[in-house]
């Protein structure tokens, strides 16, 4: 940038600065003016339009009232017609708006007064005078009847839904909005029943309102410049608008003219259309205004106010008045002002502009001679020297300037010795780098690539076989089965020996075009490039295989192992990133371990679907409690002494949206797997408290004592145990004395001494304890009398060949024995034929469920047990 302008342009800026933030000011001020304006215009002219609206809907409502008292009191009777058309007469006259008015009794009869188009008055009567008929007549300037003019001889007030309405309400009402046919445009009833002294309804008196007047009284108003506004219904449909459109389309069929309402959002008039449309978007339905608001909105990127404002009437009205005003009907004057300070900038600029050159051309003729000279001495000639006159700044710069030279001089050899320094520092950086840059992306012990290098590398690969058709290339994952016993016995020195040699193994047995690498741990992958077919990855897969089962040398010491390997073919599935292929040799390596390890598994799509169901399911747990999709399920426990109910043992269930009811064997497994068990064990322990305490509460004289809930492994092992089972006891407001714990030997024994105090921890809060599937894990007998334990549960696997082995047999009598030396009691459970019961009952055996009682129920089937007695 040259130096005049440097010079120039930061004063010029200083002053436009701070005439564009006066201008800035200025135009914020105007605009908060506007909005403050605005904002009191409209809630004075909504309020002028909701006291006039509401003044004028209630002239019919007054004069049904009024002429319904008169003929409660005996002013007005239904058997002087003359008299009460004469009323009418005179009462149509007072109130232009109302047309007609009239009087209709139980007996059919009616009398009004209407006004026809050409603004004539006309009584319409039907009695017995009419033959009942309704009769139109012509009157003249004092109301005297001058002709007939039409005869209707189907029409019966009766059936007039103003008739029935007021019938129905026993109230003053108003009905629905409608086009009334003697007058041309829209209008409304007020309808109210009238009774003699006694309470006996004599019949219907209504007047009608034209709500034109409405429409001209909007036109009226001055809002702004061009501000509108307009009333709906909730339904949406005009009542009155200030624009010249009316609030009903015309239309003529067969000659004969009809008439519809308008809806708002159908209007002609654009502002009316796009606020309605706006409102609606905002707040989907116009009954959901419910207050007064204010809104803005948008129309062609100019901002538009709104007024919001509910009317309503005792008769049954539900009215909204809108009020719009563009923005522009008060930002002319700041325009204006905006303009003028704008010019005013622009002079103030040009002035500093002008006084900004002739400054900079003072000041930079010596900088220039002084930037000649640092060119010169950029060039290489160090001896350029320069003298200034006159400024004294520009005399120091010089005198500097000169002495900078000098300095230069000696300098420059300096510089070039350093130079040579330099250069070597950077030769020594770039080893160093290179050095840091293998390690990024290589194993430390190894030397194999490391994890970030191999997924790059699988990348570009899956990237050019997304480009080359039939290109082919497989992962394999492979995992050492033993290394954990390796290196815990061996230690770890030994075991990143043998971690080193199984590497070398790995290079030796692939291709030069293929990558080994480590991911961590005893974990390695191989990427095999541009294969033929899978044979050829089963070939590399199996000579590791081979290679693995050559024993390895530590410092004289022979090792063995063997490995668990998942192949992956890119082929297998359409892959868009690399780490779903190591995810699936991943997925195909565990099955590996899981059908005996030192074998090979290939990844294929059922492997994938079982994935990707699992993972499912996982999720939907997730979500399970809650979306309240578990259940309980109670089986019941019967006593075997005497068939009495005594119980029930808490089951869960889940209660899947799309699946059904799914088993526990499906699910529970994945809980456990999940880390979800501890908070899905509570809530069922909760469940199962909440229900038993609420049975007990209904049958007080029932013999149901116990609730049985299994506790899993790791919500033993939870250090609040106590804490949480004596607050979910303290929240449901069971006694403690109901509730029976499953806890199965594993978890007991698996703890030790720290189970038996937790376990004595629970016997002292008064909660009983079992032994749940006694006989299919791990007890240590010496130790079982140790355990504060109530009751000991016979597995269903024994109990259901009682009548096939006799050796089952002998198992069940020890074990029955056993508790009864411990002082415990037995449940058996699978109890499902009499034979089972029979053998069960002779050993003593106190209690027993199973499908011969009942299948698990839920908690409205399993109410019907209780109190219930089998016959054994």
């Amino acid at each position: 940038m040259p130096l005049r302008v440097a010079l120039v342009v930061p004063f010029v800026l200083q002053i436009s600065a701070a005439v564009g933030l006066t201008a800035f000011l200025s135009l914020k001020n105007g605009q908060k003016a506007v909005n403050e304006v605005a904002t009191q215009m409209r809630d004075e002219v909504t309020t002028r339009i909701h006291q006039h609206v509401t003044d004028y809907i209630k002239i019919p409502q007054l004069v049904t009232q009024l002429n319904a008292k008169s003929v409660h009191i005996g002013e007005l009777s239904l058997k002087d017609p003359k008299s009460l058309e004469h009323h009418l007469w005179h009462q149509i006259q007072l109130f232009k708006p109302l047309s007609p008015i009239a009087f209709a009794s139980t007996q059919g009869e009616i009398h009004s007064v209407d006004r026809l188009n050409d603004g004539s008055l006309a009584i319409r009567r039907r009695d017995q005078s009419t033959g009942n008929n309704y009769y139109t007549y012509k009157t003249d300037y004092k109301g005297n009847i001058v002709k007939l003019i039409q005869v209707n001889k189907t029409f019966d007030p009766r059936t007039r839904p103003w008739y029935t309405n007021a019938v129905k309400a026993g109230k003053l009402t108003c009905t629905g909005i409608y086009s009334y046919f003697s007058s041309s445009g829209l209008a409304f009833s007020a309808t109210q029943p009238f009774y003699d002294r006694t309470g006996t309804l004599l019949g219907v008196t209504n007047a009608t309102l034209s709500l034109s007047q409405l429409s001209e009284f909007l036109h009226s108003l001055k809002i702004g410049r061009s501000g509108k506004t307009f009333i709906v219904e909730h339904s949406g449909e005009l009542v009155a608008t200030s624009t010249a459109e009316q609030p009903f389309i015309l239309s003529y069929q067969g000659g004969k003219k009809t008439s519809k309402r308008l809806r708002a959002i159908a209007s002609s008039d654009r502002i009316t259309h796009l606020t309605t449309q706006y409102l609606l978007s905002k707040f989907d339905n116009f009954s959901n205004i419910s207050s007064s608001q204010q809104l803005e909105f948008e129309i062609d990127h100019k901002r538009q106010f709104v007024q919001l404002m509910p009317l309503t009437a005792d008769c049954g009205l539900n009215w909204l008045i809108i009020v719009v005003v563009p923005e522009a009907d008060f930002m002319e004057h700041i325009e204006a002002n905006t303009r003028t300070t704008m010019l005013l900038c622009l002079g103030s600029l040009i002035l500093a502009t002008a006084i900004g050159v002739i400054t900079s051309h003072w000041i930079t003729q010596p900088i220039l001679r002084l930037s000649f000279a640092s060119k010169e001495i950029a060039n290489g000639k160090l001896d350029q020297t320069v003298t200034v006159e006159g400024i004294k700044e520009l005399r120091v710069l010089a005198q500097a300037h000169n002495q900078m030279a000098t300095q230069l001089q000696d300098s420059f050899a300096g510089l070039l010795e350093a130079n040579r320094q330099l250069e070597a520092e950077i030769n020594e950086r770039k080893q160093v780098e290179e050095q840091l840059r293998h390690n990024a992306f290589h194993d430390a012990l190894t030397g194999l690539p490391n994890r970030a290098f191999f997924m790059e590398r699988l990348k570009h690969t899956l990237e050019r076989a997304k480009q080359q058709k039939n290109y082919l290339f497989a992962v394999v994952f492979l995992d050492l089965d033993r290394f954990k016993v390796i290196n815990d016995s061996l230690g770890h020195l030994k075991g990143d020996q043998f971690l080193i040699a199984i590497a070398n193994r790995l290079r030796a047995c692939i291709g030069s075009t293929d990558t080994a690498a480590r991911l961590g741990g005893d974990e390695f992958t191989i990427l095999l490039d541009e294969i033929q077919n899978v044979s050829e990855a089963i070939k590399v897969v199996e000579r590791i295989q081979q290679e693995l089962t050559l024993p390895l040398e530590l410092d004289g010491q022979e090792v063995f192992t063997t490995a668990s390997i998942g192949i992956a073919l890119s082929s297998t599935v359409d892959y868009d990133q690399p780490e779903n292929l190591l995810r699936d040799a991943d997925t195909a390596m565990y099955r590996a371990k899981a059908l005996g390890k030192a074998r090979y598994e290939l990844f294929n799509q059922e492997m994938y679907t079982n994935a990707l169901a699992r993972l499912q399911l996982e999720n939907d747990l997730r979500r399970a409690i809650e979306r309240h999709e578990f259940q309980l399920y109670y089986q019941p426990i019967v006593s075997l002494t005497n068939g009495r109910l005594i119980g029930f043992e808490a089951l869960l269930r889940w209660q899947h949206p799309e699946r059904g009811l799914i088993s526990p064997t499906d699910f529970i497994p994945l809980v456990e797997e999940s880390g979800m068990i501890v908070e899905v064990g509570y809530w069922a322990l909760h469940e199962a408290c909440r229900q038993m305490q609420s049975w007990q509460v209904r049958h007080r004289t029932n013999s149901l004592e116990k609730i049985s809930v299994n506790l899993s492994v790791k919500q033993f092992s939870q250090p609040d145990l106590i804490e949480q089972i004596g607050e979910i006891l303290h929240s449901t407001g069971l006694d403690a004395g109901s509730l029976m714990l499953e806890i199965t030997e594993s978890a007991i024994m698996e703890n030790g001494d720290e189970a038996n105090a937790e376990l004595l921890k629970l016997r002292k809060m008064g909660i009983e304890l079992s032994i749940d599937d006694f006989g299919t894990g791990y007890s240590s007998l010496s130790r079982l009398h140790s355990f504060p334990i109530s009751v000991l549960k016979i597995d269903r696997s024994f109990v259901s060949l009682i009548d096939a082995n006799g050796k089952n047999l002998e198992i069940i009598e020890t074990i029955i024995t056993l508790a009864h030396k411990l002082g415990m009691d037995v449940t058996a459970e699978g109890v499902e034929t009499k034979e089972q019961l029979a053998f069960l009952r002779n050993l003593n055996c106190e209690c027993g469920q199973g499908y011969f009682f009942s299948r698990p129920l839920d908690n409205t089937a399993a109410v019907a047990l209780i109190g219930y007695c089998w016959r054994i």
